[in-house]
């Protein structure tokens, strides 16, 4: 029984790593924005790097359009941030990533605690 829950939460690891690295699609780039698409969430975001020559990257949701440019970002962000709906799917966001890093630390700790159980199990 042990380790048919430990091949199930080995596969499910296995299943969590794919879809983990399934969640982000890459798209094009220019010199200050970077876009990439979250298949999970469905929704586009920017990467915005500013220019002065910090590390410090914003990440955007475009909920309107497609692209943005440096002269329309503070527009962007102000019209989307009075109405709330940056907030929306920052929330939606963070709660996808939350409970996917949850499983891969439920699952994990699962493992670690099945193996020891095995292990102490054949020392008796």
């Amino acid at each position: 029984m042990k380790f048919k829950i430990l091949l199930i939460s080995i596969l499910t690891l296995v299943i969590l790593g794919v879809a983990g690295n399934y969640r982000w699609e890459y798209r094009e780039s220019d010199e200050v924005f970077s876009y990439k698409y979250d298949r999970w969430a469905k929704q586009l975001w920017a990467e915005f790097t500013p220019e002065i020559g910090t590390n410090d990257i914003i990440d955007i949701p475009l909920v309107y359009g497609d692209k943005l440019t440096t002269e329309g970002l503070e527009p962007y962000l102000m019209k989307m941030g009075v109405s709330g709906e940056i907030v929306k799917i920052w929330v939606h966001r963070t709660r996808l990533s939350d409970v996917y890093i949850g499983a891969l630390i439920a699952n994990t700790a699962m493992i670690v605690l099945i193996c020891l159980n095995i292990i102490i199990g054949k020392k008796r």
